[in-house]
């Protein structure tokens, strides 16, 4: 068999390991996020801490169980084995940094990482937040413009507020 035939083999056999690994009490590992406060459309970085050198990496959205991994990394491969939740915008690299791009507010909850290193397993999270910003329009001065639907809004509030202060008193 080729190299490539035995890709698949190898990569269940680092999963089973990796499984295996994590019945054993992991390590707490830091996880920087970059940006630390990502807007919708963005992209975001999650790079773990802990030993730089590893057997194998998984990532996984909420919960540490099968149906949310997002992907798994075997660097010896240099293959990505992708997971049932992974939504076609993760990537993962050197180091099992975890790459998503164009974030949407779905993306928003806790990040799950596992590493597989010499010593024992290694584990740490990241909360992302995704923000959405509200565009404001301004004139060349700064001066905040109203759009004719916010007008019309703060008309029809203004009507509603003063029929039931009416209707109350």
């Amino acid at each position: 068999m080729g190299r490539r035939a035995w890709g698949p083999l190898l990569g269940l056999a680092a999963i089973i390991l990796n499984s295996c690994f994590l019945l054993a009490r992991a390590q707490d590992i830091p996880v920087i996020t970059k940006p630390s406060q990502p807007e919708r459309g963005q992209n975001v970085t999650l790079t773990p801490g802990g030993k730089l050198n590893f057997v194998l990496c998984s990532w996984y959205r909420e919960r540490q169980v099968e149906t949310n991994r997002i992907l798994t990394y075997v660097p010896s491969l240099h293959e990505q084995q992708l997971g049932p939740s992974f939504s076609g915008r993760e990537t993962v690299g050197p180091g099992c940094f975890l790459h998503i791009r164009n974030l949407v507010l779905n993306d928003t909850g806790d990040y799950i990482v596992t590493k597989t290193v010499s010593g024992g397993p290694e584990q740490g999270h990241a909360q992302i937040e995704v923000i959405v910003r509200r565009v404001v329009n301004t004139d060349g001065n700064g001066n905040v413009q109203a759009s004719k639907g916010g007008i019309a809004g703060i008309a029809v509030g203004a009507a509603v507020g003063a029929l039931l202060i009416g209707v109350l008193f």
